[in-house]
């Protein structure tokens, strides 16, 4: 057998691994057509989706926002999910206050139950979040995003999960099988004296 037979069965171990596609698993992340696909619940007396006209004047960009109340609201989706997969959340925040009052807000997120995000007492503008390692054990699983501000508005744009790896058993057992070959094939070569 070649010296480099085992390390091509290990690299072809590893590329025979099935990809999956990277897609969007939220439906309107963008809130470009309002509320479609969306729940609300909480507190949704303060929540709508309409414009942010607090970047380029041209660029007019439907958002979400949950305006001054007192308890938080929640907006989510039900998404299909793999059990034991990994995932990345990506997503837009604005926080605005009141130039005279104390900030008074408070926003999570929350996947498969576990918080994941939480802000507490903060104002800032347009904010990109990136958030890795969410799990989940279902085929099923709740996104939820909670907002609370008393004091002004909060605003929620650009959702997007994503799955970035996956359980995958069989390259596992072709990854282990190609080296218990070549540490096989190892313990065979000829020893020298």
């Amino acid at each position: 057998m070649p010296k480099f037979a085992p390390a091509l069965l290990c690299a072809a171990a590893l590329v025979s691994a099935p990809a999956f596609a990277v897609t969007n698993l939220v439906q309107n992340g963008g809130f470009e057509s309002g509320f479609d696909h969306w729940i609300s619940s909480g507190d949704p007396a303060g929540q709508y989706v309409g414009h942010d006209y607090t970047g380029d004047p041209d660029l007019i960009n439907n958002v979400f926002t949950e305006t001054a109340y007192a308890d938080l609201g929640f907006i989510g989706q039900q998404l299909d999910t793999t059990a034991g997969a990994r995932y990345i959340l990506q997503f837009d925040l604005q926080i605005q206050g009141d130039a005279n009052l104390a900030p008074d807000t408070h926003s999570v997120v929350t996947f498969n139950g576990t918080y994941y995000f939480g802000q507490t007492d903060l104002v800032h503008g347009w904010t990109h979040y990136t958030l890795t390692g969410l799990t989940t054990n279902s085929s099923s699983t709740w996104l939820q995003f909670g907002n609370r501000n008393y004091a002004d508005y909060t605003q929620l744009d650009n959702v997007s999960l994503v799955m970035s790896s996956i359980p995958e058993p069989s390259s596992a057992l072709m990854l282990a099988l190609g080296l218990g070959l070549l540490g096989f094939v190892r313990s065979k070569r000829a020893r020298p004296f």
